[in-house]
């Protein structure tokens, strides 16, 4: 995330950091499905897979594989 010694942050770290964020979100909810079936999910869960969401702000194959778990919990 750095691009020096000092405070200077790359766009590109932050970009991967908040990919896997998705990712990591999108599997939580998908394991807490799995342990709970009938677990509703919040709009703001709901607000994260979306299809046009995951268009919005995610490439491949961050994309494919939020999609992937998107599809388990619909």
């Amino acid at each position: 995330m750095w691009n020096s010694n000092g405070p200077v942050y790359s766009a590109e770290g932050f970009k991967q950091s908040y990919h896997i964020f998705l990712e990591v979100h999108s599997l939580c909810l998908i394991l807490a499905k799995l342990a709970e079936p009938s677990l509703a999910l919040s709009e703001t869960a709901q607000l994260v897979l979306r299809p046009d969401s995951l268009e919005h702000y995610l490439d491949e194959p961050y994309r494919g594989v939020c999609a992937a778990y998107r599809s388990v919990l619909w």
